[in-house]
């Protein structure tokens, strides 16, 4: 409440506060001009108390001085004085209750829920309070302004009508005004969801056209590596074939990256397709891992390949199926040291489905960042000193693919344990609008959690 952005509401509520003692005012001074009520100090006591604990908020607020407690007392004088007014105008049969209603709008439209609550609770308790007070006769009985007059007299008619007016045109003000804000905060924010949907429009178009822009001149890298490798240009010295495959072994990383990106992109915007095809698992496994050895580059790593006997034949889309393995066997040999292992085992899984493992020897991922690390663009170590390198979308996409084939991949680690990634998937991949693929996504609803070790 004390924040800069509250300052506005706080004066606003301060400015009611005289308003509402004013009117107290004027309503005590007609009813007992037209002898409608009893004279009592008391009431004049409680609206020059009223006065004094608003002033005081007054004067926090603008010197930033204990804002909070000047205004919580404030807030409790309104609740004393309209319950003095309800006592002093015949307590239970007191026409002024609905100024408790009042209050609690006004409330409502300048702080929040919880103040909100508590001072609907302060409510009840004044006025239960009066009320058991008169109950056990500690406070005297009060006659209504109908009683003391002895029946409706004109004078009675018109002070009732005003008061009432006065009470539902409060009433409906605050309501309306509260109506008001909410209505401006749901444009607002139709406004920004919006802004963010064209935002996330313009960022799948820029994704998509850079991602084929760059991947020109990476293949142009490789066509030269590959021709200067075949001696064109004359025979290679020892050094310079070192210097062409470290060309040719960077260049096919940002390649491997950049189609990384394009297959999010695709994914995000609805375009990933899924390319069903029958084909043995085993032998895409091998060809995979074969191919992925060249990741390690010169680190000395063992990369084991355990394979089921029993292991199927798959209906899926074998591009998505590699790209994945390839995926999580970079991330397993990125995280793990000189001299560890990295593991990848396959297995028939049930009736219907088949699972890959793919665990390693590495550093592991703290348990806080388990529930995080299929987020695209996230990264363990996202500082700009950090160790391993990456764009942070290699597993986003893991976790994409599998479900875009009906599965699932779950993260099993521990700091200083090494990782195990498992990716479930059906022997048959849904088809895109058949409904197979929720039904397959519950089935593997066991496969798609992220756990510590």
């Amino acid at each position: 409440m004390a924040s800069e952005a509250n300052r506005r509401k706080l004066q606003v509520g301060i400015w009611s506060g005289y308003a509402v003692a004013v009117a107290f005012t004027a309503l005590a001074l007609i009813a007992h001009w037209q002898r409608l009520i009893a004279w009592s100090w008391t009431y004049y006591g409680l609206i020059v108390a009223k006065l004094a604990t608003n002033t005081l908020a007054w004067w926090s607020l603008r010197r930033r001085v204990l804002v909070l407690e000047a205004q919580g007392l404030n807030l409790v004088a309104d609740l004393v004085v309209i319950t003095g007014a309800i006592y002093l105008t015949g307590a239970q049969t007191s026409p002024l209750f609905a100024a408790y209603v009042i209050e609690i709008a006004v409330v409502a439209m300048l702080s929040n829920r919880g103040i909100t609550v508590l001072t609907s609770a302060l409510a009840v308790a004044c006025y239960g309070g009066m009320s058991l007070l008169v109950y056990a006769g500690v406070l005297p009985a009060r006659p209504a302004p109908v009683d003391y007059t002895g029946g409706v007299t004109g004078a009675y008619v018109a002070v009732d009508f005003a008061v009432r007016f006065g009470l539902l045109a409060g009433l409906t003000y605050y309501l309306a005004a509260v109506l008001r804000v909410l209505r401006e905060r749901e444009r607002k924010l139709e406004r920004h969801a919006r802004a963010l949907i064209d935002a996330q429009q313009h960022k799948r178009e820029f994704m998509t056209n850079m991602t084929h822009e760059l991947r020109t001149p990476i293949h142009g890298v490789l066509g030269v590596a590959e021709i200067l490798e075949s001696g064109v240009y004359g025979e290679l010295t020892e050094q310079q074939r070192r210097a062409i495959d470290a060309a040719r072994t960077n260049a096919t990383q940002l390649l491997r990256m950049v189609d990384d990106l394009l297959a999010l992109a695709r994914a995000d915007s609805g375009k990933l397709d899924v390319r069903r095809a029958r084909f043995p698992l085993a032998p895409l496994l091998r060809e995979t891992v074969s191919a992925a050895r060249w990741m390690c580059g010169r680190k000395p790593l063992t990369i084991e390949l355990d394979i089921a006997e029993d292991l199927p034949e798959i209906d899926s889309d074998r591009d998505l199926v590699a790209q994945l393995v390839v995926n999580l066997l970079s991330n397993a040999i990125k995280f793990t040291p000189d001299d560890g292992r990295v593991t990848v085992r396959a297995r028939r899984r049930g009736t219907g489905w088949v699972e890959i493992v793919v665990d390693d020897t590495g550093v592991g991922i703290p348990a806080g960042e388990l529930p995080h690390i299929f987020e695209p663009f996230r990264q363990v170590d996202g500082t700009s000193s950090r160790r391993y390198g990456g764009a942070g979308v290699g597993l986003s996409l893991v976790k994409t693919a599998a479900e875009a084939l009906g599965g699932g991949v779950r993260a099993d680690s521990a700091p200083g344990r090494g990782a195990t990634f498992t990716v479930t998937l059906p022997l048959y991949a849904p088809v895109a609008g058949d409904g197979s693929r929720a039904s397959s996504a519950s089935d593997a609803a066991d496969a798609t959690s992220t756990t510590a070790r």
